[in-house]
């Protein structure tokens, strides 16, 4: 077997193949690890769509990833969650016959991104992956088509040298969400990226404090949260997270917040702002019928007097860090 196997020897080639010579508008690159490490197997990608299509002016993230018998298999190949096409499933994955039964080794990863590209345009409705998507495209093509050109504006970004967006969508997104919150930001919040040792920001990392309401036993209480948003961010959501074991009937015991706009009622226009507002009006305003923690459930639907007692306490552990 080859240094590093026989997957990552292909794909080393191909990376530097792509360095060499890709399509304009498109982005290719392994991920970097937290470690400034590649990993091979995983690649961040970039299409954009075609010029005279619906898809104009989009430039639509999409992840490859490659397991250890590639190139003998195909990768899969992801959209982000909810992306609207007749042959991208639900969970984002991509219907194509390159990447299925007329897979073949020497499929390059050009061909894929540019095979990829050719079928946003051109939808095989034979292969329907998505009901709706397909229930419009064949029924109701104003409709569909209208869609399609709402996704690519939700897709614009500007490009920088090679291609390649200037901090990419998520960071362009958050600097401009850090931008809006220093102007104005409701009383007692904060909201504010990572500083990293070498002083310097990460803006897809968010350090944020939500004070609780006035008038309720979260009250006194200043909660500190963290927002990791995912590359794919506007499109998908942050996964926010109080530290493990805070005690509420949403927010499982790792700390990570249950709330449906932070997974099936998100959309893109989604501010920071009402993810933290969300998030303060869930304190006492729970869900059971999402519960994420059975304590905190069984206090609350069978003893709410110990559930108010162990919110206020908890409360008094959150003291206000500006005296």
């Amino acid at each position: 077997m080859a240094s590093g196997g026989p997957a990552r020897g292909r794909l080393a080639e191909e990376r530097k193949a792509w360095r060499k010579s890709h399509p304009h508008g498109f982005v290719a690159k392994p991920e970097t690890l937290p470690d400034g490490s590649v990993n091979l197997m995983v690649w961040k990608c970039v299409i954009p769509g075609k010029e005279g299509t619906d898809w104009e002016g989009g430039y639509f993230p999409v992840t490859l990833r490659f397991d250890e018998d590639y190139p003998s298999n195909p990768p899969i190949c992801r959209f982000p969650t909810g992306f609207f096409h007749v042959n991208v499933y639900d969970c984002g994955e991509v219907c194509l016959s390159i990447l299925g039964d007329a897979w073949k080794p020497s499929i390059t990863m050009r061909q894929i991104l540019i095979g990829i590209q050719d079928l946003l345009d051109n939808p095989n409705p034979a292969s329907p992956a998505q009901d709706l998507a397909y229930e419009l495209f064949a029924k109701n093509m104003a409709e569909y088509k209208k869609r399609v050109r709402q996704q690519a504006k939700r897709a614009q970004r500007t490009l920088g040298p090679g291609g390649m967006a200037s901090g990419g969508i998520a960071r362009s997104r958050l600097a401009e969400e850090r931008k809006a919150w220093r102007k104005s930001h409701p009383h007692g919040f904060v909201a504010k990226p990572e500083t990293l040792p070498d002083g310097s920001v990460n803006l897809m990392v968010w350090k944020c404090v939500i004070p609780g309401k006035e008038g309720t036993d979260w009250e006194g209480g200043y909660f500190t949260l963290t927002l990791q948003f995912p590359e794919d961010y506007p499109s998908s959501p942050p996964v926010c997270k109080f530290p493990a074991g805070f005690f509420h009937v949403n927010v499982y015991p790792t700390g990570a917040v249950c709330l449906s706009i932070l997974s099936s009622a998100w959309k893109a226009s989604i501010t920071v702002r009402q993810i933290l507002i969300g998030i303060q009006d869930l304190f006492d305003n729970p869900n059971p019928a999402s519960a994420a923690q059975d304590i905190c459930y069984r206090l609350y639907k069978k003893n709410m007097p110990e559930y108010k007692r162990r919110v206020r306490e908890q409360a008094k552990r959150y003291p206000s860090l500006v005296s």
